[in-house]
Parts: structure tokens; C-alpha cells; sequence
């Protein structure tokens, strides 16, 4: 197969390649502060800044 084979085959799947990717990009689901179990959107504001 020619580097061109390679490329046609890979554009047929580029949306399920790009799917995974920003599905690998996106925050997780945890929305509850890993240390004090609070709610948390970006960063929990109860524990930011402490050890």
C-alpha cells in the first residue's frame, strides 16, 4: 500500500478518530470536590488555596 492507501483509508474513519479525541479532551464528571465532597463547577472555592 502507498502513503495515499493509508490516507483514504484513515479520512473514511476521521469523525470517530476526532470523537475520541475531544471525548479524551472534555473535564471529567467529577463535579464534587475530591476533598471535601463540596460542589465544584472549575475548582472547589472552600479548599482552593489550602494544603
Amino acid at each position: 500500500k502507498t502513503q495515499n492507501d493509508y490516507l483514504h483509508q484513515w479520512v473514511e474513519h476521521r469523525n470517530e478518530y476526532l470523537d475520541a479525541l475531544l471525548a479524551m479532551e472534555a473535564p471529567p464528571n467529577l463535579w464534587k470536590c475530591l476533598i471535601c465532597d463540596g460542589d465544584r463547577i472549575y475548582r472547589c472555592l472552600g479548599c482552593f488555596s489550602q494544603p
